[in-house]
């Protein structure tokens, strides 16, 4: 049940992610960027003045990542995650498999169709052991389907569910799934735009617990660039900053009364 939930949300969470991936990744094969390295320091924990590593992200010459590690041991957890990506011929996913602490925890193998959709995959799972296949009927002649059904298949248990998205001058406006073999809601994700086409409001709301529930406003400095956010549902806020190239290099982000939690700044290297 709980990796039922888990899968579901994961659409949900693609759907919302799926747009702002593609603009990384053409801003990273825009400047040839073959590796970002993100630092961080919690300005929150008292008496610590560490800056430590975060994140290490590899890329291909698309853009694309094909080895991410996350370390937060700085953040009070004892936890190293790697994630490791392959693609086709045309640079399509079609696998992830995630280390945890130099264990393998899960492996997804994954098979788009024409258009680069996913049409299925198929996730182990290594503690605890079991799998996952996760078949996708995608309707609509562009990479981003109007509509698509999904079938989970999670031992004996079967769940059913259906996508509905609305576009508005190729992006997306509105993605409703429902839960078809309990006739129940499951999210609703809903973005507004201004006159340029530049995301000001997302709200995500996850029917089956509030705690994955995600209402962002966007601001836009002079060039374009999101310059600030600021969460409607807990007020957390976050200020970006940008190289003479648009990269970003430093976010601030703070917390409800306004004081600064936590600070990470992006290091990039290049491809010659």
């Amino acid at each position: 049940m709980i990796r039922n939930i888990f899968t579901l949300i994961l659409i949900g969470v693609t759907v919302l992610t799926a747009s702002s991936q593609v603009e990384d990744s053409v801003l990273y094969r825009k400047h040839n960027i073959r590796e970002v390295q993100s630092w961080v320091h919690i300005t929150a924990f008292e008496n610590s003045n560490d800056t430590c590593l975060l994140s290490t992200k590899n890329l291909n010459e698309r853009g694309l990542p094909t080895y991410v590690k996350m370390d937060y041991n700085c953040q009070g957890w004892n936890l190293i995650s790697e994630a490791f990506y392959t693609y086709d011929e045309r640079f399509n996913l079609t696998g992830i498999k995630i280390v945890n602490n130099d264990q393998i925890s899960t492996n997804t193998v994954m098979k788009p169709d024409s258009l680069g959709r996913t049409v299925y995959e198929k996730t182990e799972y290594f503690d605890p052991a079991g799998t996952i296949e996760i078949s996708y009927v995608h309707y609509g002649d562009t990479r981003f389907p109007d509509s698509t059904i999904t079938t989970e298949i999670n031992g004996i248990d079967t769940t059913v569910t259906r996508a509905v998205n609305t576009y508005v001058n190729g992006k997306m406006k509105r993605s409703d799934i429902v839960d078809i073999s309990k006739s129940k809601p499951v999210s609703s994700l809903s973005n507004k735009y201004d006159a340029q086409m530049r995301l000001i409001r997302s709200e995500y709301i996850f029917f089956q617990g509030y705690d994955r529930d995600n209402i962002t406003k966007y601001t836009y400095n002079t060039k374009g660039q999101i310059s600030k956010t600021e969460s409607e549902l807990d007020d957390l806020k976050a200020e970006f900053y940008y190289d003479d190239n648009g990269l970003p290099i430093v976010v601030y982000y703070f917390n409800k009364f306004g004081s600064l939690e936590r600070q990470v700044w992006h290091k990039y290297q290049y491809y010659e």
